[in-house]
């Protein structure tokens, strides 16, 4: 389960990516999930996922185009996060800065937003 906290305002939505490798880091998702934002936090219950290494890179899509946004200078102009709550400072973090391991029954991770500063 991924539960992502710190939402403000509530509205739009949530964009959940999960990555397996690596090589795909930040390119090209395990899997991903959209979810229309209710409150101050939303969850997604990942399940049939084999144990492994993970990372997940989240952020809360204000005006729900699906995309990420950004100013003029390339920084994010909403609230993001990602796994082991790592900050990002000047560029995405690295892989195994944001890996954790899934393992049976249940592994449940919480990243809390916030904006580049």
């Amino acid at each position: 389960m991924i539960k992502v906290t710190g939402i403000e305002p509530v509205e739009g939505q949530v964009q959940i990516a999960l990555y397996n490798a690596p090589e795909r880091w930040l390119e090209e998702s395990f899997a991903h999930a959209t979810i229309e934002v209710k409150g101050r936090e939303a969850e997604w219950r990942v399940e049939g996922i084999p144990d492994g290494a993970y990372a997940v890179a989240t952020f809360h899509d204000r005006n729900g185009n699906g995309k990420a946004d950004r100013n003029w200078l390339g920084i994010p102009k909403e609230a993001y996060g990602f796994s082991n709550n790592v900050k990002a400072v000047f560029k995405p973090p690295q892989w195994n800065r944001v890996k954790f391991i899934v393992a049976r029954p249940v592994t449940a991770i919480s990243i809390e937003l916030g904006y580049w500063n």
